[in-house]
């Protein structure tokens, strides 16, 4: 939780930055040879959301989910406790 809350800033403020470069190509692709300009624009809009929103919801979720089952290391498991 605290890696999540430590990353969340740097991740949305990366984000929105490469939004803010992309966005002219995107408004304004409709421009005479800027054909190719407005669906790249658009893909790499659409890359950065969906990035954004994996790494800040559904990692963590994983990660947890993940850890959760596993056993820490140095932990003693219950067949251990019994025999010392």
């Amino acid at each position: 939780m605290r890696a999540t809350a430590a990353t969340a800033f740097p991740v949305v403020v990366t984000a929105v930055a490469l939004v803010l470069a992309v966005l002219p190509f995107v408004v304004r692709g409709d421009i005479p040879g800027m054909e190719i300009v407005r669906p790249l624009g658009l893909v790499v809009v659409g890359g950065l959301v969906t990035s954004t929103l994996y790494s800040l919801f559904i990692l963590p979720a994983l990660y947890l989910r993940l850890v959760a089952r596993e056993p820490r290391a140095g932990a003693a498991t219950p067949q251990q406790e019994g025999t010392s």
